[in-house]
């Protein structure tokens, strides 16, 4: 299979900084009762721009 898609192979990226915040997924899917849960997105901290 690897034949078909030449190129560089994918890496664990799990070690890498992530910043200290855990991934939440924002959409929860559950195949049974045929539900799709989206979750809203964080906001970004706010940046100042006074200066």
């Amino acid at each position: 299979m690897g034949e078909l898609f030449p190129g560089k192979k994918l890496t664990n990226e799990n070690s890498e900084d992530s910043g200290g915040q855990t991934h939440r997924p924002r959409v929860d899917l559950d195949l049974e009762a045929g539900v799709i849960r989206v979750s809203p997105g964080t906001r970004p901290a706010e940046e100042d721009h006074s200066g």
